[in-house]
């Protein structure tokens, strides 16, 4: 694909474009959530402020609308929608929480096919991971008083720094209020969490067994009669009760998200990619996490293709100077997610996918209530980390290979996150695969929620001595604006 070079005055007017719709939807965002504040919360919002001081944090979107710079037309806005459509639907999904406690379900974050299910009951899935996430992309630090409390709580300092900042939430009173709390065995972190819940919490507690040869029939069937149980515990011991038909809606209209994410996916495979980075890590937060089988996650696929679309009618890529397209394995750097926009001005680094995002993506047959089950029994067992973490080492490499060989991927950075014992023997067995391929990969040691262990210094140091030493590379830019 040739890369057109605009003129100065075609720069200009692009500039001012951009610009303007920085601050269009810097505005629109705060209107929008304020209003939804304002209407359903009022006065209490200060209470709740003071309850939960991580609503704060929330508030702070300078994080978010400052990674656009350097990037423009409508890479920059398919990103500008994601923030906006992250910051509303994170304040609804609080507020929701907040409003109905007797209706709302802890649940880990491993379960996200619970989502639907737990809707289709009238009950409120709060994931107990879904804050710590939000904080780490907001304000990195903001985590750190919660890991220290989970560690004065005594828990152990080297498991997964994900699972430590939402305990820390419990020791220090400030997760909300539920009726009763799901776990789950999808990783190792999250089979501490679920003992350290059921203790803190003092709640009833279900704990769906994953089994780890994930991909057979019998997996499937198995896991499919453990959501049914589920189902019946929670009749038992909340006021949800199942509406088959409400379930067949939300799983019609995820299918059809699904259909939509596979566009956008397939707008991936080509070279200069016309989006990239945070429009692929950011849509399968919100979609799945927030929006699912709703026509809103379909919609915002569908918008995504569009500002896609209109990159590849103007014969350009997302990285006007896209050299290397690599795929980001282990978890994204929630952290440190500048970091995508560094190595894409710096070193022309398109990152085109990542392991926490990919998944075999699951269309469920609705046509009868043992079908549907059966469906996100094979959905929930395909997400990460349960599809990476567990098992045998063809069930961590399958994808792998899988998203090497569709996006024509010639780099791969491993984001070495130190709390994930489950894939840290796997190291070794990586490097070979990447030589047998003739891959260059980077190992970067960091920390998913904790800013402490590497800075973003230190990480953009990393990469630098990687792309100079080992690529030989030199960078586009000597400073990156804005990091």
């Amino acid at each position: 694909m040739a890369v057109v070079q605009p003129s100065d005055s075609e720069s200009i007017l692009s500039t001012t474009r951009d610009n303007y719709l920085l601050w269009k939807t810097i505005g629109k965002t705060y209107l929008t959530a304020g209003k939804t504040i304002l209407k359903r919360r009022g006065p209490k919002i200060l209470s709740d402020a003071k309850q939960y001081p991580w609503l704060t944090e929330l508030a702070d979107l300078s994080s978010f609308f400052r990674s656009v710079s350097g990037r423009s037309g409508a890479y920059r806005k398919a990103i500008l929608m994601l923030f906006e459509a992250t910051a509303t639907n994170v304040v609804d999904y609080v507020v929701d929480v907040l409003e109905q406690p007797e209706r709302v379900v802890y649940f880990q974050s491993a379960g996200l096919g619970l989502t639907e299910i737990l809707k289709s009951m009238g009950l409120i899935p709060y994931i107990d991971m879904a804050i710590p996430v939000v904080n780490a992309l907001l304000n990195p630090p903001s985590n750190t008083v919660y890991m220290d409390a989970a560690e004065s709580e005594g828990v152990s300092s080297d498991i997964c720094s994900l699972g430590r900042a939402a305990q820390g939430l419990l020791f220090k009173g400030h997760y909300p209020k539920a009726s009763v709390v799901i776990g789950n065995n999808g990783c190792e972190g999250q089979v501490n969490s679920s003992l350290v819940y059921a203790k803190r919490l003092g709640l009833p507690l279900f704990i769906v067994d994953m089994p780890n040869q994930y991909n057979t029939e019998r997996a499937e069937e198995f896991f499919a009669g453990e959501l049914r149980r589920m189902i019946e515990w929670l009749t038992s011991n909340t006021p949800g009760r199942m509406d088959w038909d409400l379930l067949k809606e939300i799983l019609d209209g995820r299918n059809r998200q699904e259909e939509a994410k596979l566009e956008l996916w397939e707008l991936m495979r080509l070279k200069p990619a016309p989006l990239a980075a945070e429009v692929i890590f950011l849509s399968q937060l919100i979609a799945p996490v927030f929006l699912s089988g709703s026509p809103a996650a379909c919609e915002l696929y569908e918008s995504l293709c569009e500002c896609g679309q209109e990159n590849i009618q103007k014969g350009i890529g997302a990285n006007p100077n896209e050299r290397y397209r690599a795929v980001v394995w282990h978890p994204f750097m929630a952290v440190h997610f500048h970091i995508y926009r560094y190595l894409e001005l710096k070193w022309g680094v398109t990152v085109i996918q990542d392991s926490m995002s990919y998944s075999n993506t699951i269309f469920v047959d609705t046509s009868s209530q043992d079908s549907m089950m059966r469906g996100l029994a094979r959905m929930m067992l395909n997400t990460p980390m349960v599809n990476l973490s567990r098992g045998t080492a063809e069930n961590y490499f399958q994808t792998f290979e899988q998203i090497v060989d569709q996006y024509d991927v010639n780099l791969v950075l491993v984001g070495d996150h130190i709390g994930c014992k489950s894939v840290a023997g796997m190291t070794g067995l990586l490097r070979d695969k990447c030589r047998q391929k003739d891959i260059p990969v980077a190992f970067i040691p960091y920390d998913l929620i904790d800013p402490r262990f590497a800075s973003m210094g230190d990480v953009m140091r990393r990469f630098d001595q990687f792309m100079e030493t080992i690529l030989d590379a030199e960078p586009l830019m000597e400073t990156v604006p804005d990091i």
